[in-house]
């Protein structure tokens, strides 16, 4: 009935390529677009996994991060409703980042970005896990996305980078 992508973050010719041909199936088709950011996903996997397990801890609040080259991630902060107390954003990882926010609950943080905060966080409250999410959580969250007629405009629709893109040149 529709066809859902994830708009970033990620990497570039990645989300060029998902987004070229989801919008290609959506003009061919006539159908809908659902556009579902990459982190939210994530997230999303992360609340269900740890609840389905049974590590769930109460106010607890979830940090995907996604590498992002040296000690960059993308990231956002999410509670258990996938409401976001920090909107997605990149980041540049220092010891005291999310500080503010573990002062208040404790974090899960995961992704393939968590690595290099765990190596330079020293804090009790800080939980690094283990979180694959796939094409199911994202179809959960294009199913409510569908329910709600959150459709994407196809034509003006864009991959969300929260960097700008960088390329090397060669000098002659």
């Amino acid at each position: 009935d529709a066809v859902a992508v994830t708009s970033g973050p990620g990497s570039y010719t990645g989300l060029r390529v998902a987004m070229s041909t989801a919008k290609g199936l959506c003009f061919a088709t006539g159908k809908p677009l659902i556009l579902v950011n990459t982190l939210e996903v994530m997230a999303y996997a992360a609340t269900t996994k740890t609840a389905a397990t049974g590590r769930a801890i109460a106010d607890t609040c979830y940090c995907p991060m996604i590498d992002a080259r040296r000690m960059e991630v993308f990231t956002a902060v999410y509670d258990p409703s996938l409401h976001p107390s920090l909107s997605p954003c990149a980041m540049v990882l220092e010891p005291d980042s999310f500080d503010d926010f573990l002062l208040r609950f404790p974090i899960v943080f995961f992704g393939d970005g968590a690595s290099k905060f765990q190596s330079i966080i020293s804090n009790d409250r800080a939980i690094f896990s283990f979180v694959q999410h796939t094409a199911e959580d994202l179809a959960h969250l294009s199913a409510n996305a569908y329910v709600a007629k959150r459709f994407a405009y196809i034509a003006y629709a864009s991959p969300t980078y929260f960097k700008e893109f960088y390329q090397a040149v060669k000098k002659p």
